[in-house]
């Protein structure tokens, strides 16, 4: 009798049509049995000892149960052949099924949770159903034990990289993601630079976290602290393309390399007397040491060729002194002199005509 392999029980063989009739019964008994296996039956595994390549007969069962008492994650190992199975793990551990030759190409079934799958004779194993996990809800654990990332436990569509994942073995947070280790955002208990809070990219440390320096929020780069928002932003150290470390507080003052930046607040005090040895002291109100002064004449009726309005600054004879809290001032002896704005010369301004003022920088 001749017979051909089945187009997917590749390990059967159907009887060739006109073969003799009375040696037909072995073979359709063997189908038949296969069948039934796959249709109806349910095989109990052992993976207590060891991680355990399927047998031509386990393979054939459409409904399997890895059970035991594994002291760490176990395989499964699958015949490359194009079927459909539906696995449950009965153990404490993770449990993970590859088609023989294609370790790299996994199905995660965490502990208690049962899951449909289909396997191909290409070797990459597709989730065809969502995880069902006893007692409803989801799987505690959903993730490779001390691996970083490893293909998420809650899928969309026909990718087995996408959707959700836990953060990492030990920490608390789910990753989403849309490719292994790639393009993910990920939200984790942590709040420092190393593991901040939200993380985005290849990267579990990329992100942002709750600053507690500044009781702002921070953001981190490989895991270093690159800058801060909180009353202003702090600009991280310079790498990369930074230009430096420092701060800019949109409340106070701008600050380069953690230095404030001079001449950012100003006051004008007066008007002042600019008789002859007239002196003045008074509070600036800046908050430090003033880094200039400016003698500002306002003119209010034409005088020695300037006109209403023209401001004059820093006339001769006039003199400060400053400190983080008092402006003092004095004029010289000779009086206020101002150059004629027509010829130049020395003039004296026509008292009521101006006004003196002192515009003090900080």
């Amino acid at each position: 009798m001749t017979t051909t392999a089945m187009a997917f029980w590749s390990e059967l063989s159907k009887p060739d049509e006109g073969s003799e009739t009375d040696d037909w019964a072995p073979e359709v008994i063997a189908i038949w049995d296969a069948w039934d296996r796959m249709l109806g039956g349910i095989v109990a595994i052992s993976v207590t000892s060891a991680d355990v390549t399927l047998s031509t007969t386990q393979a054939q069962y459409g409904a399997i149960e890895a059970t035991g008492s594994p002291a760490a994650a176990r395989n499964l190992i699958f015949p490359a052949k194009n079927r459909k199975y539906i696995v449950r793990n009965a153990t404490s551990q993770d449990l993970f099924c590859y088609v023989t030759g294609f370790s790299a190409k996994k199905v995660h079934v965490p502990p208690g949770v049962t899951l449909a799958f289909a396997t191909e004779a290409a070797g990459t194993p597709r989730a065809i159903g969502p995880q069902l996990v006893r007692n409803g809800g989801f799987p505690s654990t959903i993730l490779h034990p001390g691996k970083a990332y490893s293909g998420p436990g809650i899928y969309f569509g026909d990718d087995l990289d996408v959707g959700f994942a836990r953060r990492a073995a030990g920490r608390m947070g789910v990753c989403l993601a849309d490719s292994e280790g790639r393009d993910s955002i990920r939200f984790n208990a942590g709040a420092d630079a190393a593991n901040p809070t939200v993380a985005m990219g290849a990267s579990f440390n990329d992100g942002f976290y709750p600053d507690t320096t500044t009781t702002g929020i921070a953001w981190s780069n490989g895991g270093s602290r690159r800058g801060a928002l909180a009353d202003g932003l702090v600009v991280g150290a310079p790498t990369g393309g930074d230009k430096g470390l420092g701060t800019i507080n949109t409340a106070g003052d701008y600050h380069r390399n953690n230095v404030r930046l001079s001449f950012q607040r100003s006051v004008t005090l007066g008007p002042y007397s600019f008789a002859a040895n007239a002196t003045g002291t008074v509070a600036h109100g800046l908050g430090g040491v003033p880094g200039m002064v400016q003698q500002r004449f306002t003119c209010l009726t034409a005088d020695q060729g300037y006109s209403v309005g023209q401001v004059v600054t820093n006339a001769g004879y006039v003199q400060f002194a400053v400190d983080a809290t008092n402006l003092v001032w004095r004029v010289g002896a000779g009086g206020v002199l101002l150059f004629h704005l027509g010829n130049g010369a020395a003039v004296a301004p026509t008292t009521g005509r101006w006004n003196q003022h002192f515009v003090v920088y900080y």
